[in-house]
């Protein structure tokens, strides 16, 4: 029982590593694209 809970913490706990590094994936994606959308305006 214990190596089981012990388990299915360590992959929750991967898990969440996984999702929290696609979330800033996807942050750094969007913020780059809202970034490149400014400075072709302030460009022009």
């Amino acid at each position: 029982m214990s190596v089981k809970k012990a388990l299915a913490s360590v992959n929750t706990r991967a898990l969440e590593m996984h999702n929290a590094s696609l979330d800033k994936s996807i942050v750094a994606r969007r913020k780059g694209r809202y970034n490149q959308k400014f400075n072709t305006e302030r460009g022009r």
